[in-house]
């Protein structure tokens, strides 16, 4: 159970770090190198790119905190 709760944490700090740390290495890193550059994206650009990256960054972080949980091998 505290596996679950430690990846859980990962990937809410940083979007796909839950992933790699249950084992699906290249997913998690694909995550986080995507979910950083959008992130930088949305820091660094102004107007509507600037919202649009801060949109996809939210929403790859959500897809990284539902699949850290569900292939948890709990589940």
């Amino acid at each position: 159970m505290a596996s679950i709760i430690i990846a859980l944490v990962l990937s809410f700090f940083v979007a796909g770090l839950g992933i790699a740390y249950e084992g699906d290495l290249e997913l998690g890193v694909g995550l986080i190198l995507l979910w950083s550059m959008l992130c930088l994206v949305s820091i660094y650009s102004v107007g509507a790119v600037s919202m649009v990256a801060a949109v996809m960054a939210l929403v790859l972080w959500a897809y990284g905190m539902f699949k850290t949980f569900f292939i948890s091998p709990v589940n």
